[in-house]
């Protein structure tokens, strides 16, 4: 009997995410402070300071390419993060005070990370060049291509694809 589910494709598995969620919007900073730290060195903070893709960048800008930034220290314990001491020191002035004021005892002990990391979905984008994302709420499925360093927003999905074949099949009606 017929459950009217389609069942998943084992090959798209791990293929599609949500995008992390910083839930602190004092993770994103401008961009003469992004420019300031990566001046620092930016082969070493490039790790963590990163583009910031949103849903309006896609659907509002015909190069679909992000405008703000945004520090993200993904899964990275404190220790490892000290590592980065400008960019921990934004998030330290910005992010923490904030956090220490939220309900769950986990964010607030991690208040360096997002709430949402999604590790499976950085897993799935290790050693690609570039993913394609797509906004995660709209009348229209608009999807672009988006540089590997690139981070995506919580309202944005994550299709772990770097190849043009793929990207066709996304955009097509099938």
């Amino acid at each position: 009997r017929s459950t009217g589910v389609l069942p998943a494709l084992a090959a798209n598995r791990n293929r599609c995410f949500q995008g992390p969620t910083p839930s602190v919007a004092e993770f994103i900073i401008r961009d003469d402070e992004a420019q300031a730290v990566l001046g620092r060195n930016e082969a070493q903070y490039r790790d963590v300071v990163r583009p910031y893709i949103i849903g309006e960048d896609i659907t509002d800008s015909p190069l679909q390419e992000p405008r703000r930034w945004i520090i993200d220290f993904a899964q990275m314990s404190l220790e490892k993060a000290m590592l980065y001491p400008a960019a921990l020191k934004i998030v330290r002035e910005r992010v923490k005070p904030v956090r220490e004021r939220i309900q769950q005892e986990a964010y607030r002990q991690k208040w360096w990370q997002f709430t949402r990391p999604r590790p499976a979905m950085r897993r799935a984008l290790k050693g690609m060049e570039l993913y394609v994302v797509s906004v995660a709420q709209g009348k229209r499925l608009l999807l672009a291509w988006a540089n590997a360093w690139t981070c995506p927003s919580n309202l944005t999905f994550v299709f772990a694809f770097d190849d043009d074949y793929s990207m066709g099949v996304l955009s097509s009606s099938a």
